[in-house]
């Protein structure tokens, strides 16, 4: 989406946070506009059905499956690295492209430990594909709206007007008697599990800078060594 954003493809995209926060560290024409929600994304942290791993701190040295470098599956990864306490240099990734390709290299053998969201996963985990051995939340709100530069300087106040009527619409669908069936068929997922992603999930109800969320996110990436320090 970055790279869309950039080539005129997009105007405005919904980006994970550390996402935008590489975006406008490496200087590319975007602004961060607002933040889109306020509670963090709640990474499912996985391995094989069958893995020796069975806890977060048994990764350390371990293989990670990414969708591509500065993905949010590999940035994350860094992040878990940084919190506990591995050398991010040592850290062994293996770009897989998405959810699949993940199932596919654990059944290869190619890795040993793959973050995706949660509850997306929730499907696969049941099915034995994959099995959960616990959770990683981003230090920081998971989604920030972002706009081509060119496009927020001249039509600013049609930005924000549609950004008022989408976070309307967020909010008409969380008191939505039946936003749990509607989001599980569309999604193929258990009504229970969507109740869980809907209790931890927090829209923003109009404009929030995304500044210090933003910061938080480059001061990982800083850390990590993925950009260079101010």
């Amino acid at each position: 989406m970055l790279a869309d954003l950039v080539a005129g493809e997009l105007d405005l995209a919904v980006l994970l946070t550390e996402g935008a926060a590489l975006g406008l560290a490496r200087g590319l024409p975007i602004v961060g506009v607002s933040l889109y929600t306020q509670s963090p994304l709640i990474w499912g942290v996985h391995t094989a059905s069958g893995s020796r791993y069975d806890d977060l701190s048994a990764l350390h040295g371990a293989r990670f499956a990414i969708s591509r470098p500065g993905s949010g599956s590999h940035l994350m990864s860094l992040a878990l690295a940084l919190d506990q306490g591995w050398p991010v240099a040592t850290q062994r990734f293996v770009v897989v492209g998405d959810l699949n390709g993940a199932i596919a290299a654990f059944r290869d053998d190619r890795v040993d430990a793959f973050l995706w969201e949660r509850f997306t996963t929730e499907p696969t985990v049941e099915a034995g594909s994959l099995r959960r051995i616990g959770e990683f939340l981003a230090p920081w709100p998971a989604w920030t709206l972002c706009a081509r530069r060119a496009l927020w300087e001249k039509r600013r106040g049609e930005v924000m007007q549609l950004f008022a009527e989408v976070t309307s619409a967020a909010a008409r669908l969380k008191r939505d008697s039946g936003r749990a069936a509607l989001i599980a068929e569309r999604y193929g997922l258990r009504e229970p599990a969507v109740e869980a992603w809907l209790e931890r999930t927090e829209w923003v109800d109009g404009p929030v800078a995304p500044e210090a969320a933003l910061g938080a996110a480059r001061q990982m990436l800083e850390a990590a060594g993925v950009v260079g320090e101010r």
